[in-house]
């Protein structure tokens, strides 16, 4: 399987309580570099039973993987050239990396009017 290099960022989020007492979220992120490439066959169709679309999965260093979440919870997030992924499934392939399965995100990917031509 080919890897791509390219940068990505993970994103985790902290839960807390603002001024007024109510829930909220904070989002934080860790740009780093990584290796992208395509979904196996086989990881692919198991998912998909499960109901998870895989389109992608990432290499990234395990000291990167896990000062990124250093005191807070695992990353939900992966952003890779603008695009948001949700992270599925994370695993440890050895002793110096992590392999990260991605989901497309159709939520936090939804282009707003006005941007890049829609309704300019």
């Amino acid at each position: 399987m080919a890897y791509i290099p390219c940068e990505c960022k993970l994103i985790a989020f902290s839960k807390g309580q603002d001024a007024d007492g109510y829930t909220e979220y904070t989002a934080h992120d860790t740009d780093m570099f990584c290796a992208m490439s395509s979904v196996n066959h086989r990881e692919y169709y198991e998912a998909l039973q499960a109901g998870i679309k895989p389109v992608a999965t990432i290499v990234v260093n395990a000291w990167e993987y896990e000062e990124s979440f250093y005191r807070m919870n695992p990353p939900e997030k992966a952003e890779i050239n603008g695009l948001r992924y949700k992270i599925e499934r994370a695993y440890r392939t050895d002793l110096d990396h992590y392999e990260l399965t991605l989901s497309y995100d159709q939520k936090d990917n939804v282009i707003e009017e006005g941007e890049y031509g829609y309704n300019d």
